[in-house]
């Protein structure tokens, strides 16, 4: 139980994470790496550096104070919809029917 989940990762295989909190309508603050891009596309509040404390304040203070803005409703909305393209169910049912040739 989160009001934000911040993943300000220089790394990652896939960003799963990310992915969990907006199937729970939580608004997300990301680095802007690849393939965190390639994932979560424009549902999330990128970090131009993951690196600079400074921003990552300004980022969350800039959600908390938005809270129930359009904007972050917006961004929570994009955030669940874009979940569902990683419903692990669904997926495993194609990955099913690839290995099958069904």
């Amino acid at each position: 139980m989160s009001d934000i989940f911040v993943f300000p990762s220089s790394f990652e295989g896939f960003g799963r994470p990310p992915i969990e909190a907006q199937i729970m309508k939580t608004p997300v603050i990301s680095s802007s790496i690849q393939v965190l891009k390639n994932h979560l596309k424009d549902s999330v509040i990128y970090l131009n550096n993951e690196k600079d404390s400074e921003e990552l304040i300004e980022k969350i203070n800039y959600v908390m104070n938005k809270s129930n803005s359009l904007e972050i409703n917006s961004i929570i909305e994009k955030g669940y919809i874009n979940s569902k393209r990683f419903d692990v169910e669904k997926n495993g049912v194609k990955f099913y029917k690839l290995l099958t040739n069904y």
